[in-house]
């Protein structure tokens, strides 16, 4: 099977198209207001999934959660991806199907079958990221984000 890269965030191969993932690496403490990432959906895009790299725990702040979402004008949802999710555990974190304080807000929900539904709401929109208070010190990480560009 041929594996081609069109153009932009499409891969094809044969003939469908793979999904991207995207990284977005936080090497400075963030402030407590919400942070635009560099990850920007496409305009026609599926998200299948966000998680977070923890580098370097957070100890110092008052609140050592994090929520991840969107800023835009089709879904601008500041935690639909990763809501109040704790930061003081170095390694890969992302939304458990079975805890909705952690899942995220709307964007990528479980479904009636208690399975993950994508988000079709973001296309156009930026990936953000808000710390949970503004007294972080330590904290350093990657975002990723998973999804299938159709426009």
């Amino acid at each position: 099977m041929a594996i081609s890269k069109l153009s932009g965030n499409r891969l094809r191969v044969g003939g469908g198209v793979l999904p991207v993932v995207r990284k977005y690496g936080i090497n400075t403490t963030p402030t407590g207001s919400e942070h635009n990432t560099n990850i920007i959906f496409p305009s026609i895009a599926v998200v299948l999934d966000v998680w977070i790299n923890v580098r370097g725990i957070e100890t110092t702040g008052s609140t050592t959660t994090m929520n991840v979402g969107s800023n835009g004008d089709a879904s601008n949802d500041p935690n639909g991806y990763l809501a109040s999710i704790s930061v003081t555990t170095v390694g890969l974190l992302k939304g458990d199907i079975t805890n909705t304080a952690t899942r995220g807000d709307l964007l990528i929900d479980v479904d009636t079958n208690d399975t993950w539904a994508v988000d079709t709401t973001s296309g156009g929109d930026a990936i953000t990221f808000t710390a949970g208070s503004s007294d972080w010190l330590e904290f350093r990480g990657d975002i990723y984000a998973m999804f299938v560009d159709l426009s």
